[in-house]
């Protein structure tokens, strides 16, 4: 059982990072959009490109707070 304890944090760290991000880009995303004719104008409603782009910035975030405990995991999964 070696290792248990940093995977639970891991994935609840991932868990946070991505429901919470992922809401808060795509309000991001939909409020900072232009109106006139423009490529950011794909962004002015939500649809495809919006849940793509806030989906790629909630699995950042998601990488980036569970990079810390993945590596506590792997160390002491690996250890004796």
């Amino acid at each position: 059982w070696r290792g248990g304890v940093p995977a639970i944090q891991r994935a609840a760290l991932v868990n946070l990072g991505e429901l919470a991000a992922y809401d808060q880009a795509k309000q991001l995303l939909m409020s900072s959009a232009s109106p006139s004719p423009s490529p950011l104008s794909l962004l002015s409603r939500d649809g495809p490109a919006v849940q793509a782009a806030a989906a790629v910035c909630s699995g950042f975030c998601a990488a980036v707070l569970s990079c810390p405990a993945d590596t506590v995991k792997t160390r002491l999964m690996n250890s004796g």
